[in-house]
């Protein structure tokens, strides 16, 4: 019966069901065209809403419904956000992009435009504020707060103060301590009156107010303030005391001291703390870091992703700060640690044992080290960062390459482009590598996969090929900076191509996404001075020195300027030497604006007050020529008082007498000792006294030089 029973369910079952080979197979991917469209194979599940997502509104779209009245809140909110997105953005999908301007001017219009039905709250501006804060622009974000106050009425508050108070510190970041740092402290502080003012500052604007005092390097306004927070009815949770601690690299004791008085607050350390602390101390003491490990970092990690990572940092800070030291063994110890207590490796730390192995070994032994430690990072699975490969070239390439460390650096390049492809940084190491390459490399490999012979010609034309590639298809291979152009306008220099160098430099100049800097415009002064175009270069510095004119130069530095005065100090001329005295007295002289010059720059303009040109009517006064050039000397270093080491300045004095005895000599022999035929005589006895060490100080005009 039961067997009856299951052949009437099998019959019925293939009843219903087509046969297989009818049957349509939503998965194959060869389906007849005539076949009719069923739709898919799956159903999606109930309550699902298949509907198109609404994309957000452009600027433009939004900008036609606010004039008409129909712009919704959310509407703007939304346009506003996918705008500062596509700004943002490094490659544009879009043809016109906008930019930070243009969500400005809308957010401006939104405020002031009567036809909405709706008021604007903070949160509309607090999306075109987080694009400026993110990018350090103080000034923008403050007109915006402005702008926000003024038309729409919105009230600043917290998250409007935070977003300042960020921005506030991403700038000060970036700046070396000084005036505008402490103006910018006093910006935070602001913030924080003025939230407190409209509404009570929460912890959110109170951590960002610590890292942003931290960033700006007020160690003691961060400390103060994670000790205030009761003030504002608020109590410092982990991310306050983590903030401050950042703020503490430099004092490791005050660093325990406040882990210590976190612990008395009733406040848990998290691995970030230990972390923290641990890259303090690994700063200052890289061995007692390496014995507080076990002790501060936990390896029953779980799950937990943020501890893992706390780890992995804390003992890569170790392993950097022993590289930074070249202690190569002990940072190869920390990463057994590592291993034995289950702490993952990523790439970060991989790149500090590159370094560890490039202070510590040379040659070809670095290039075995090195090979070594790429081979555990694969066999780990581990996927490798483009700041990863760029420290492993550079840890392979120093000044002068040697030619195993040249060849793996080339290998290790060719797998970068083909994995995360090339950055310009890897661009600019080769470059570097292939001009400064000397010819004991017996092979190498170009980016081309094309062999490269042992001698230097063969590696320049190489790097010539890959400057030039970089320049015409920067998409296969990496775009050029101004560094890539400033290493090869000091190559093109050193082997005497002034017209390479010319080349390179305009299409510098002229390029619509760089800029020159100092570093590039010096390198070019350089090569000018040393293919004797003395006019070109003088032409090129007044370039610069006018701003208004060439917008594309930069103002001359100190470097520019001394290269300038030392190739017009060496040119054999009255008329150069007296153009290098001024611009030394405009720059570096009592009221110039470089400050003080280098030893060098010094010799050499002490140089150009005994060539420069005599007066018309005193050419053969011999005694005159001499006052002239012992005054412009004296005034030299008599300004140099009081800016250089006294010691210096002696050893300057005694060059000055050397130096003006010897030039005076040889001025007196070409306007007064030459015989008609071109003879030379030599110099009378008196004339031997006159310039001799000891009579240098007492001509007898009665003149003393020194």
């Amino acid at each position: 019966m039961r067997s009856l029973l299951a052949f009437g369910c099998l019959a019925a079952c293939a009843g219903m069901s087509a046969p297989v080979s009818r049957r349509p197979n939503a998965f194959s991917a060869k389906t007849s065209p005539a076949a009719p469209r069923r739709g898919p194979a799956l159903a999606p599940p109930a309550g699902r809403d298949r509907r198109p997502r609404r994309r957000p509104l452009t600027l433009e779209t939004a900008r036609h419904l606010l004039n008409k009245g129909a712009l919704s809140h959310d509407d703007a909110v939304a346009a506003v956000r996918s705008a500062t997105r596509l700004a943002q953005s490094p490659a544009p999908r879009h043809k016109t992009r906008p930019t930070r301007n243009d969500v400005d001017a809308f957010v401006r219009d939104v405020l002031n435009a009567p036809s909405r039905d709706w008021e604007p709250s903070e949160r509309l501006c607090a999306v075109a504020l987080d694009a400026h804060a993110r990018d350090g622009d103080v000034k923008a974000t403050r007109q915006l707060i402005r702008a926000a106050r003024s038309l729409g009425g919105v009230q600043p508050g917290p998250v409007s103060f935070c977003i300042l108070i960020k921005a506030v510190g991403r700038r000060g970041e970036k700046l070396p301590q000084g005036r505008e740092k402490a103006t910018l402290t006093k910006s935070v502080d602001e913030a924080i009156k003025g939230c407190a003012r409209n509404s009570v500052p929460d912890a959110v604007l109170l951590n960002a107010a610590v890292d942003a005092y931290a960033r700006l390097g007020a160690v003691d306004d961060a400390l103060h303030l994670v000790g205030s927070f009761g003030d504002y009815g608020v109590r410092a949770d982990a991310r306050a005391y983590n903030a401050a601690l950042k703020a503490l690299v430099k004092r490791p004791r005050d660093a325990l001291a406040l882990r210590r008085r976190m612990r008395a607050a009733n406040v848990k350390p998290t691995a970030i703390t230990n972390a923290t602390l641990i890259h303090t101390i690994a700063l200052n003491n890289p061995a007692r870091a390496q014995r507080l490990l076990p002790t501060l970092v936990r390896d029953d990690f779980g799950r937990d992703r943020d501890s893992s990572n706390a780890a992995t940092a804390a003992y890569t800070s170790v392993i950097g700060a022993f590289a930074s030291i070249g202690e190569e063994r002990a940072a190869y110890d920390v990463a057994g640690l590592m291993r034995r207590r289950s702490v993952p490796l990523n790439a970060v730390t991989f790149a500090e044992l590159f370094r560890a192995a490039a202070t510590a070994t040379k040659g070809s032994k670095r290039a075995r080290r090195i090979r070594g430690l790429w081979r555990r990072l694969t066999k780990d699975r581990i996927r490798p960062t483009r700041g990863c490969y760029d420290v492993a070239i550079a840890s392979l390439i120093g000044d002068v390459p040697d030619p195993a460390c040249l060849r793996l650096a080339l290998d290790l390049s060719a797998t970068m482009r083909a994995d995360v492809g090339w950055s310009t940084t890897t661009l600019n190491l080769i470059l570097a590598a292939l001009y400064a390459s000397d010819a004991r490399a017996k092979e190498a490999r170009s980016t081309y996969d094309a062999p490269v012979a042992s001698d230097r010609n063969a590696k320049l034309r190489a790097a010539e090929r890959l400057f030039d590639r970089a320049e015409r298809d920067p998409r296969t291979c990496a775009p050029p900076d101004c560094a890539t152009y400033t290493i090869a306008l000091r190559a093109r220099a050193r082997r005497g191509d002034l017209d390479g160098c010319r080349q390179a430099f305009r299409s510098l100049r002229d390029s619509p996404t760089l800029s020159v800097d100092n570093v590039a415009a010096t390198s070019m002064l350089v090569a000018l001075a040393r293919a004797g175009a003395l006019s070109e270069m003088w032409r090129l510095l007044e370039d610069m020195r006018n701003v208004e004119m060439c917008e594309d130069l930069p103002t001359p530095d100190a470097d520019a300027v001394e290269v300038v005065v030392r190739a017009l100090a060496r040119a054999r001329s009255g008329v150069a030497a007296d153009k290098a005295i001024a611009l030394y007295e405009r720059h570096f002289g009592f009221n110039g604006d470089l400050g003080t010059p280098s030893e060098a720059c010094v010799q050499a303009v002490l140089l150009a007050c005994a060539r420069k040109a005599p007066p018309p009517k005193g050419l053969f006064d011999l005694k005159q020529s001499v006052r002239d050039d012992v005054r412009a000397a004296r005034e030299v270093l008599d300004g140099l008082e009081g800016r250089l080491p006294s010691d210096t300045v002696r050893d300057l004095r005694q060059y000055a007498r050397e130096t003006l005895a010897q030039c005076e000599t040889e001025t007196w022999r070409d306007g007064a000792g030459q015989r008609p035929g071109g003879r030379w005589t030599e110099p009378e006895s008196a004339s031997d006294r006159l310039f001799s060490q000891k009579g240098w100080n007492s001509v007898d005009s009665g003149f003393k030089l020194f």
